[in-house]
This record gives structure tokens, sequence and C-alpha cells, in this order.
């Protein structure tokens, strides 16, 4: 905008000042500028922003009206070091808007940059050349610090800057060890700031960079209740797509992973198509809009031919089931922090699983040692596996609680299956379960209890114990 504060303000009044000091040069002989120990203070059009700037040491050098200006700034804002150095356009350039060569430099603690080329420094500024820069992504992005050494990135490419915008093309960042390649810009259209950018990547892991907007628990565990700021959330138009090799989050690794964020005036949505996950495929898509209770939020994410075993075992640490099968999520929410989306969660959820195995106990062993007591027969059976034949299981989600629908385990002759809840809100399990051995064809009686179990505890570390009534039904 006209008023703002910031890299085309500055160049403007650069521009001006020059321009100014050059007119009274006939007059004054004018060569030089020297302040040292000063303050600068810049204030927008409409005075309702300011920006001081102590201890300044300043050297600006005009040889004449139509050589080149320099300037040298340095000094403090906000208790922080700052730099520039400026060469290049000439005060008739300035006044007449005459392209010439540019050089200049920015350093702050946050981050520098540095720009090579030609342009115009009038009240329409045009830039054209190369651009290089880095900083500390928490600091650039005003991201709470992340535990550990900050993330640095960089980048260069060649800028083209007009009043229509900004124009990043060969554009290479470094964010940590990764590399991204692609074009970027930046547009105003008078209310809205437009950003946008198309990315290509080898290997990445964007987990640090994700993880201050993903802070879903408060230090004592309970869910986080601070509310989102809804303006930030839709205030700009953003197009980012990225695509990837291999693109790591939480420990969790994606190949040809595609994904991009939308945000326009009333709408934000993320979307990941058609990724590798487990030997499968993984599709999620997450929208989000302005509602009468905050944020109306809703997801919808599938797994397809995928193992598993292995991406809970990932999650959770310990592995209880392996083979290949399919999930499907689908959730609506609205409010205004983390604790209430849970709390308001509507949806549903299903997996399937085929050739699989449990991992951890020989169900079989146990069904055949039904003459030892229980507890001395599962202490016999644990550590070994079971072949699945087929495992389904579909839950209802309401009110931020998960209840199980229907559920179907079979292992050749052994039919288990698993009711209750799990609480999100509460973060807590509440589950009980059952196997029987179900006689052979042709076989009249009544199925054999084999096991009967509980699942309590919290939602990422579930303890699994034997019930009371296992005992009295094989006593």
């Amino acid at each position: 905008p006209g008023d703002d504060i910031g890299f085309r303000r500055a160049l403007v009044l650069l521009g001006q000042t020059t321009e100014m000091l050059s007119s009274y040069k006939d007059r004054f002989s004018l060569r030089h500028v020297d302040i040292i120990r000063g303050v600068v203070t810049l204030d927008s059009a409409d005075s309702l922003a300011s920006q001081t700037i102590s201890d300044v040491f300043l050297r600006a050098r005009l040889p004449g009206v139509e050589q080149a200006f320099s300037l040298t700034v340095r000094g403090k804002s906000g208790g922080e070091e700052q730099r520039l150095n400026f060469r290049g356009s000439s005060p008739s350039g300035m006044a007449s808007g005459k392209v010439e060569p540019i050089q200049f430099a920015y350093w702050s603690p946050q981050g520098s940059f540095e720009f090579t080329g030609e342009g115009a420094l009038t009240q329409n500024v045009t830039l054209k050349g190369t651009i290089s820069g880095s900083g500390s992504v928490a600091s650039l992005l005003r991201l709470p610090a992340s535990p550990g050494k900050p993330v640095v990135a960089s980048l260069s490419a060649n800028l083209d800057f007009s009043g229509r915008g900004v124009n990043l093309a060969d554009l290479k960042l470094n964010h940590g060890d990764d590399l991204y390649q692609g074009v970027a810009s930046l547009r105003h259209d008078g209310q809205r700031w437009g950003v946008s950018g198309t990315f290509a990547t080898g290997k990445t892991d964007i987990s640090n960079l994700a993880a201050p907007l993903l802070k879903l628990r408060k230090a004592d565990g309970s869910w986080n209740d601070a509310p989102i700021d809804i303006d930030a959330l839709f205030g700009i138009n953003l197009d980012l797509r990225i695509s990837a090799d291999s693109l790591g989050l939480f420990g969790q690794t994606l190949e040809n992973a595609a994904v991009a964020v939308l945000v326009r005036p009333g709408k934000a949505e993320l979307s990941l198509g058609d990724a590798r996950y487990q030997r499968g495929t993984a599709r999620l898509r997450a929208t989000a809009m302005p509602g009468s209770f905050g944020v109306d939020l809703k997801i919808n994410a599938s797994l397809e031919r995928s193992d598993i075993g292995t991406a809970l075992a990932e999650i959770m640490g310990v592995r209880r089931i392996a083979g290949i099968g399919n999930t499907a999520l689908a959730l609506e929410t609205s409010g205004r922090t983390t604790a209430q989306f849970i709390s308001n969660a509507e949806g549903k959820f299903s997996a399937n699983l085929r050739s699989g195995e449990l991992v951890g106990i020989d169900l079989i062993k146990l069904a055949a040692r039904r003459d030892l007591r229980p507890e001395v027969a599962i202490v016999s059976a644990l550590g070994g596996r079971t072949a699945v034949e087929s495992a389904v299981l579909s839950v209802k989600v309401a009110n931020g609680s998960a209840s199980i629908v229907e559920s179907h385990l079979q292992a050749g002759r052994m039919v288990g299956t698993l009711l209750g809840s799990i609480d999100f809100s509460q973060a807590l399990h509440d589950l009980n379960g059952s196997i029987v051995l179900v006689p052979g064809d042709g076989q009249q009686a009544e199925p054999t209890p084999v096991i009967d179990f509980s699942v309590t505890g919290p939602l990422l570390e579930p303890r699994m114990r034997p019930m009371p009534v296992t005992q009295q039904k094989r006593s």
C-alpha cells in the first residue's frame, strides 16, 4: 500500500531525499552528509505506524548530479543493530526516472539480503537484477523459537520489482539441508497481499517448519485452548505448490508428494494428492472457512493398499499388527481453539486389513493351553504372532468421541470383536474386546472363549489387559 513502511517506502524515501539534497548542490556545494549518533524516525502517511532508529551513523556521498549516489547507514531499531549500504542512481536519474545500475545490501540479526542490477528510484520504483539473502526462518516468519539450533534459510533469484509487484525467477531456496527450486511472486491489489510460489525439491523434511503451527497440546497434556487468529488465517491470497520426491513430516515419509496450499477470502485449503506412503497411496484434503463458531473445518483423508501395521508402529512406537489395508477418514468440526475442534468433531472412520498378522501374541497357542490358568496361558502365548485373514473396523465420531460401530477379526477359526469408545476430548481409551474359537464345519457347539481384554489409558499409550470375566469363563 502507499502508506506502507517497508522496502518500497524506503526506496522511495531514499530517492526523494537524494533529489532534495542534490537540488541544493549548486548553491551550497553539498557533496556529502555525515550523521553520528543521530535518530531517524519513519512515519506512515496516516501516522498510525512508525519506526525509530537510534544511535544512527549515516554517511551519504553526492559527487555530482550526473554521478552515482552512495549511502551507508547503521543504527538500532528495537535494540537490535541494522545496516544498509547503497550505491547507484544519480540525482538526475532519480529525478527523471532513468534506469541506472544499482547495488544495495541490508543486514539485521533476523536476516540479510543483497541486490545487484539496475532500476529507477522514482515514485514508481522499478528494479531488475539478482538478489540473494539468508536468515532465521522462525525470526523472519515471527514464529516461536523451536528447541535446538535455529533453522537458517537462504535464497537467490532473478528479481523483477515494479508497481505491479515482485517476481522471482530461477529461485533457489535452501531451508536447512533442503533445496527448493522454482518461481514465486508477490502482489498487492490495494486490499490484500497475494503470494504465489511453485517449488520442486528432492528430499526434504518440513517438521521443524510445521511444528510451531501444529501445537495441539499444552505442557500439561491437555488440548491447546489458545484462540486461532482467524484474520491471519484468511488474511492473504496464497497459492503455494510443492512437489517432493521424498517429504518428511514428524517421522513419516511421503514419496512423490504434491502439496498445495490455497487461501482466498473466506476459504483456506490444504491438499495432498496421490503420495506414496508405506507402499500405498495417501490422499488428504482439508478446508477451513469462517463460521458462526469461529472456523468450520472439514478433513477427508485416505490410505489405499498401505502397510497399516508399519504406519501405526511408527506413530505409536509399538507394533501390534502387520499387513496391507485401506483406511478412510471424514471429519467436520468448528471452533476457535484446538480443544473446541476436538470436542466438536463429527464424522466417521473405517479400516480394513487383508492377510495380516497380530504381533505380540499367538492366539493359536493360547487356545491350545486352555487347561492352564488364564494368566499362565497368556504368558506362554506372549511374544508370538497370529495370522489374520481379515480385520474390519468402522467408527462413528460424535462430540469428540469415537464409538465403534462394527468390528470383526478373522484368524482361522478364531473370531474377534471390539466394542467401546475413545474420548478424544479427554484423550482416553475405554474399549473391551473378546476372541472366541468357533466350532469347525459340521460341529454343533458354542464358541469357546479364548481371551477377553480391555484397552484403557492415554490416547497414544494404550494399555491392554486381560479382563476378570475371562478367568470366570475359563475356570
